[in-house]
């Protein structure tokens, strides 16, 4: 057998004119199964000596340390199959198969078992957040320091994203701030429930919290609605710029949820653009993304093999007018609202600046990092108790400000985002919008369930508009007790008992005086 050689390309272990040598001999002195198995020991022996050897539930991977390099044995992934390429073995040969497999139950049985990152990871033990360079290092941040570091210092493993681009930090003067000049204030947010001041607030939380994702099992799903001309997709696709660098391009909608699923479970910041009318298995995909579930799909090149592969990922969403938010996503979204532009500047200067300046912004960001880290810290022992279904989220936004003695403001700004998310439920669900249309007409009237039920089955008649609750007055009874919560963010309603059970409600509009 050959001896392993010292050479320069990180990938070349070697070792290919041993395994090519034993591919060419001729097929009457040796088998075709022995050639795999000969060529697997080769490849086995070199793997072992410069290669650490990982595993999840899902995957295997091979941990190249001279290139500090994390890759997944699987036959589509591209720093796998540069490896494989380096062994002299290319994805359409048959013993590139052979090898898959072998490498796999060697890695399962000699391997270690970790949890591998994509883009950033906060590690509450080490009080650190770690943020992949994507040039095979990475930035480690503590309240105290931040540093430059290898791929795979203190075990904290990163995957490749293709396609992204290095960054490098810099200084930035105290009082700069290049996310807001260069993105954040470029987003014409509406003076709306939530102000223009808040939604720039809460949405540099929105940036902030990808960087937290292990701490927030419920995460928020993010909408910017707007009309044409409002810039809502050119916002989320500069951010998205900023994260991994100028091939980041915003996603559309397919009906095909394969797709989906690839980009959702191979990145932490989506954006679906142009989202009206969604497709039906929609629903439940947000709602897992939401609640930090994971989702089921085949092995490649295996029969029935499934896979459990969790969903580390915030959504981020662009519509004209969201009808796909079913009342367990309402509840979950963060809803900007945005104007159309009244002069417009070149995509492309925008878009130039941004990339111009992404290393400060990166910067600021970090900076920002760095501040948080000390307010859960500091605010370690502070557990608030928020009427606002995303806790994990408002709970880090809560400590974050309240270290910066901002509490007063964040909790201002988590009940008009529970404002918001009542109003989307209304907006959403048919019934409630019928309601809704009908109060119009008849405010402070009061009314028994019965004969309401009756004359919102008239409106919707008129408009051609499916109304089941029609056939059953109790069924339309325990649906309006149910979402008693989320009318009274719009109106005043109140009700009262009469003889034989029968209910009666009484609806008062209250704008957005509530929001006051």
């Amino acid at each position: 057998m050959a001896e392993i050689q010292t050479v320069n390309d990180p990938y070349d272990l070697g070792v290919a004119d041993a395994i090519q040598s034993i591919r060419t001999l001729p097929s009457k002195e040796i088998r075709e199964w022995q050639k795999n198995k000969q060529c697997f020991t080769i490849m086995q022996r070199a793997i072992s000596e410069h290669c650490d050897l990982y595993y999840d539930r899902n995957a295997c991977y091979l941990f190249l340390v001279p290139a500090k390099k994390l890759m997944k044995i699987d036959a589509e992934e591209k720093s796998f199959q540069r490896l494989m390429f380096a062994f002299s073995i290319n994805p359409t040969e048959l013993v590139y198969k052979y090898c898959i497999a072998q490498l796999k139950i060697f890695v399962r049985k000699n391997g270690k078992e970790i949890q591998v990152r994509y883009h950033s990871h906060y590690c509450p033990d080490k009080q650190a957040v770690y943020i992949d360079r994507y040039d095979d290092h990475v930035i480690k941040i503590t309240a105290t320091e931040v540093s430059v570091v290898h791929n795979g210092t203190d075990e904290v493993l990163f995957l490749e994203v293709p396609l992204a681009e290095p960054f490098n930090l810099v200084e930035i003067k105290p009082d700069e701030s290049p996310l807001s000049d260069h993105l954040i204030n470029l987003i014409n947010f509406k003076d709306d429930i939530l102000s223009v001041q808040e939604s720039r607030a809460i949405f540099r939380f929105c940036i902030l919290a990808m960087y937290f994702r292990s701490i927030m099992m419920t995460r928020p799903i993010t909408v910017f609605k707007g009309q044409k001309g409002s810039g809502k997709t050119l916002g989320l696709k500069l951010f998205g710029q900023v994260l991994f660098g100028s091939k980041f391009s915003v996603m559309q909608m397919t009906s095909d949820s394969k797709d989906f699923d690839a980009a959702v479970t191979n990145s932490p910041y989506i954006v679906i653009d142009n989202l009206d009318t969604p497709v039906k298995w929609l629903y439940d995909r947000l709602a897992i993304i939401a609640t930090g579930g994971s989702i089921k799909k085949r092995e490649l090149y295996t029969t029935n093999t499934m896979v459990d592969i969790p969903l580390d990922c915030f959504m981020f969403i662009t519509s004209r007018e969201p009808k796909f938010l079913r009342d367990d996503i309402a509840d979950r979204t963060i809803l900007f609202n945005l104007k159309r532009f009244d002069k417009f500047i070149s995509e492309k200067r925008i878009r130039n600046t941004l990339l111009e300046n992404r290393d400060k912004i990166m910067s600021e960001i970090v900076r920002e990092i760095q501040n948080a880290l000390k307010a859960l810290s500091d605010q370690k022992d502070y557990q608030p108790e928020i009427e606002f279904r995303i806790a994990d989220f408002g709970e880090f936004m809560l400590k974050v400000m309240r270290n910066q003695d901002k509490e007063a403001e964040a909790q201002t700004i988590l009940r008009h985002i529970s404002t918001q998310q009542h109003i989307m439920v209304i907006d959403s669900d048919p019934m409630l919008r019928l309601l809704s249309d009908w109060i119009e007409d008849n405010q402070g009237r009061e009314i028994a369930t019965k004969d309401l039920a009756i004359e919102l089955s008239c409106r919707a008649a008129e408009l051609r508009i499916p109304f089941p609750m029609a056939q059953s007055v109790r069924s339309f009874g325990r649906k309006l007790k149910a979402y008693l919560p989320d009318l009274q963010s719009k109106y005043t309603v109140t009700f009262r008992t009469c003889g034989q059970g029968v209910v009666k409600y009484q609806f008062t509009d209250i704008g957005e005086a509530r929001c006051q």
